[in-house]
């Protein structure tokens, strides 16, 4: 939603307060930052905004200088005038940008679903280069079989329609829908969750940037390149679907033989079963002491 539709003091937001807008490659940015410390920059994914950490972002800033962007064209931020801008590319340019105006260089990137990929996508093309990279259920590739074959072709269709976007945010405003919707994706949220996704659905420009962000979502580059990416990586992936040995091996070989194996394995249950599907908060629950030692962020990266 663009800053002139949503004022920040009559925004009834998670975390409200620290919010500020930041001009940079066209976009004019709503992001959060809050905390002292290492830098950790979160990114959610298609269709959220940063009220997808609301609950991890304060424990989080008890131990680190904590940076939430909502990414173009959605939640407060702008869309980039250029149609480009919501490409894969596009995003991880945009957010370069923003973090060299801010002189920010995370140490911790932690990205859910799409934003997952923007980080990595960052790191592979030389745009970031953190200690440690955190993937929350990270959409890394493609959609296999006919759904791969099928979504990009549809996705721009619908993209293409300025009525679309009209008639989804209309629908979303059926509280009773949106809850389906969410269900249909393996999310669990609470009543607040879905509260906060709904109000950002019924609102047709952060619709139509997300149709689009899907249109033009191609990770044919993304996947060559990623055997080669260099920080250290966490999977933390599950679905409340999926068996349990299934949870803990979601990746594919050349991913998982560039995370980090984390133990005791009770951890990666407290860390990945809480929630699933579209859904970051699956972090919720988590404690900040817990964070420090399932990421190993005091004990092995050098940080502070």
């Amino acid at each position: 939603m663009a800053p002139g539709v949503w004022r920040r003091d009559s925004l009834p937001w998670p975390h409200a307060a620290p919010s500020r807008w930041v001009s940079a490659a066209g976009v004019r940015w709503h992001l959060q930052i809050q905390g002292k410390g290492p830098v950790m920059l979160l990114v959610h994914g298609a269709g959220a905004s940063t009220h997808s950490w609301r609950r991890l972002f304060p424990l989080l800033a008890q131990d680190f200088t904590v940076v939430a962007v909502d990414l173009p064209g959605h939640g407060l931020s702008s869309r980039p005038a250029i149609s480009a801008g919501m490409s894969l590319p596009g995003m991880a340019s945009a957010l370069d940008a923003l973090l060299e105006s801010l002189e920010l260089r995370p140490q911790v990137a932690v990205g859910h679903s799409a934003g997952a990929a923007i980080i990595v996508a960052m790191c592979l093309w030389g745009r970031l280069s953190p200690a440690l990279v955190i993937a929350l259920n990270g959409a890394l590739l493609p959609l296999p079989g006919l759904r791969g074959m099928f979504f990009s072709p549809l996705a721009k269709i619908t993209a293409a329609s300025g009525l679309l976007p009209r008639l989804c945010a209309w629908r979303a405003s059926d509280t009773r829908a949106m809850q389906r919707l969410i269900a249909g994706t393996g999310s669990h949220l609470d009543a607040e969750g879905v509260a906060l996704y709904q109000k950002l659905a019924t609102h047709p420009p952060h619709v139509a940037a997300t149709l689009d962000m899907m249109a033009r979502w191609d990770l044919s580059r993304f996947v060559r390149d990623l055997p080669g990416l260099a920080p250290r990586m966490i999977l933390p992936c599950c679905h409340a679907r999926q068996p349990r040995w299934r949870r803990y091996c979601a990746a594919p070989r050349f991913i998982t033989s560039k995370a980090w194996a984390i133990s005791p394995m009770r951890k990666i249950r407290r860390a990945s079963c809480a929630s699933s599907g579209a859904s970051a908060c699956a972090t919720a629950c988590w404690r900040t002491a817990e964070i420090t030692e399932i990421t190993g962020i005091r004990r092995c990266c050098p940080l502070a």
